[in-house]
């Protein structure tokens, strides 16, 4: 919706997702976006404005009981990552990808409305996992990984209370940093 205001598009782009639910209690996906980033009026016409974007994602979740996991795959390719950084002297990378395993156990007896999910999760994503077609040198910083353990309040369908202590880690540095972390979700 553009509330009235002028929609723009230079080239159109494409996304969907599936998923399979064929097994109770777990729910497998795959996703795609395929296009060009967006740019108003007459900047689409400069080059190095505008990139190519392929992404493919995998997802499962299941759930049994008191005991839940999920996580998820991308991998994205960028064209002309070379002249937007160029353009903009950044340093976007041409390949990125990451994925993420979580596993949580609800705290609360059965049969309640409430949860409180203890869980765990690992993450490792490389937003440089490709760089020569960017024109640019590889960072390794850029190849992260992260530990996440805390407790989920599902106070009622749709709300959630988080709090979490992560541990920070990338390809470049031995050293990880620690970060602590409260939120509320609301989703309807």
């Amino acid at each position: 919706r553009q509330k009235g205001a002028e929609s723009t598009i230079n080239s159109p782009n494409f996304s969907t997702k599936i998923d399979y639910y064929g097994i109770p209690g777990l729910r497998l996906g795959i996703s795609g976006y395929f296009g060009r980033s967006q740019a108003e009026d007459e900047v689409d016409q400069l080059e190095g404005t505008d990139v190519g974007i392929s992404m493919l994602g995998l997802d499962a979740r299941y759930r049994n009981k008191r005991i839940s996991a999920r996580g998820q795959y991308i991998h994205a390719l960028i064209k002309d990552a070379d002249a937007y950084n160029v353009r903009y002297e950044t340093n976007l990378g041409s390949e990125l990808k990451g994925w993420y395993a979580e596993l949580a156990y609800n705290l609360i007896p059965l049969g309640k409305e409430q949860r409180l999910d203890a869980f765990l999760r690992y993450e490792a994503y490389d937003t440089h996992a490709a760089t020569l077609d960017a024109g640019i040198d590889r960072d390794l910083s850029y190849n992260r990984d992260e530990w996440t353990f805390g407790l989920s309040y599902h106070v009622a369908p749709g709300a959630v209370v988080k709090g979490d202590y992560q541990i920070l880690g990338d390809a470049q540095s031995e050293d990880s940093k620690g970060q602590l972390n409260f939120g509320i979700g609301v989703w309807f």
